[in-house]
């Protein structure tokens, strides 16, 4: 078992994705322990890192510096964290990402805000050039030429916007000893988005810089059985079944219970001298099963035959 190939599968097997890339866990070894995974021996709470997927054992992170499992909704191992450094900068920012570290570093410029108002102020400082009117002397406005008045003219739409700054490296260095990370559930608000970071630095960790989205099957559209079966307002087969009784006159009710009782016991002793006998089940004995009750069909009902029936009326 297991040698022969499906006779049934008639469509060739893909060929495989070179790709493709795996870790130990396609072994059944997690964590950097790499100990293969028994749902018996495991002890204990494991995490999965969200960049590497690989599942880490809460002694391996470190005893006593995994934070309380409702402070944080996301984990990153140390190796992730030091192949992505430009990550572990916001360590810095402590209240939205918890690392194993002793100690945080301190961020001593708010990056929050971007200094350039030293910037605004100078380009709003008045010329140096002197006033002719100071010393008490009009100039004719007819004198100065058209074209040195436009030249002088501000236009504010002309001005380009200052680039949007960046956060990010207003953060200190990433510490140097190899640390895991701890992200709350809105950490990806706390995340620089400037150009620079987006097109750089977030791009190559796209399940860091984007939630991903759950899968949701699609919802089955079909008419068949629209009639009996609505998803809206049944819950079950049996409740679709019973409401299909219901809506079947009394007698014809009856009927299809009595034939869904006989052919379930008639069933049941069928397969049951194949599992004594220890005899494989084939489709010509199935056939042959159906072929026999088709032939020996009885009336079914309460012994009364279908012509004298009727139904009762309430009184």
């Amino acid at each position: 078992m297991g040698t022969t190939p499906c006779s049934l599968r008639k469509v060739a097997l893909q060929s495989p994705n070179a790709k493709n890339e795996y870790n130990h866990n396609f072994e059944g070894r997690f964590c950097d322990c790499d100990q293969v995974y028994d749902v018996d021996a495991e002890e204990g709470t494991m995490f999965q890192c969200l960049v590497c997927e690989d599942w880490f054992h809460e002694k391996c992170i470190g005893e006593g510096r995994v934070p309380d499992q409702d402070d944080f909704d996301g984990f990153v191992c140390k190796n992730c964290v030091g192949k992505n450094e430009w990550f572990g900068r916001y360590v810095a920012k402590k209240d939205i990402f918890m690392s194993t570290l002793d100690t945080y570093p301190e961020v001593k410029v708010d990056v929050g805000t971007s200094p350039t108002e030293s910037q605004s102020t100078a380009t709003t400082q008045p010329s140096s050039a002197p006033d002719s009117s100071a010393n008490g002397v009009k100039r004719s406005l007819s004198t100065e030429p058209d074209s040195e008045q436009a030249s002088k003219r501000v236009k504010v739409e002309d001005v380009p916007e200052p680039p949007e700054p960046c956060n990010w490296a207003a953060l200190p260095p990433t510490p140097s000893p190899p640390f895991a990370m701890f992200l709350k559930e809105n950490f990806r608000d706390h995340l620089c988005r400037c150009i620079t970071c987006e097109m750089t630095r977030l791009r190559t960790l796209p399940m860091i810089s984007r939630e991903e989205e759950t899968y949701e099957p699609e919802e089955d559209n079909s008419d068949t059985g629209n009639a009996l079966v609505n998803q809206s307002n049944v819950d079950s087969l049996l409740d679709a079944g019973t409401k299909a009784l219901s809506s079947l006159p009394r007698t014809q009710a009856l009927d299809g219970i009595v034939a869904y009782q006989t052919l379930s016991t008639k069933l049941k002793t069928f397969f049951q001298g194949f599992v004594q006998s220890g005899k494989v089940v084939s489709e010509a004995d199935v056939r042959g099963f159906f072929a026999e009750m088709q032939g020996a069909q009885q009336p079914v009902g309460n012994g009364i035959p279908p012509d004298s029936r009727r139904e009762e009326s309430a009184k």
